[in-house]
């Protein structure tokens, strides 16, 4: 098990998206990752392209803390 405090930090990233602002809550998975998974994709990573992909996509927000 992977214990990392950036990797800690990545796995909370989709709650803490979904924590912004609603016109905010995209803008990582729009402006970063969709780049970043199509680079990735295209020189072969296909499985780490899909996993950024995912991770940078928030959660729905079920209330404000």
């Amino acid at each position: 098990m992977i214990t990392s405090p950036s990797y800690r930090i990545l796995s909370r990233l989709p709650r803490l998206l979904g924590k912004l602002p609603d016109r905010f809550q995209w803008t990582v998975h729009n402006i970063l990752a969709h780049p970043i998974s199509e680079v990735l994709f295209q020189v072969g990573f296909q499985e780490l392209s899909e996993q950024v992909h995912d991770l940078s996509a928030p959660e729905p927000a079920t209330g404000r803390e």
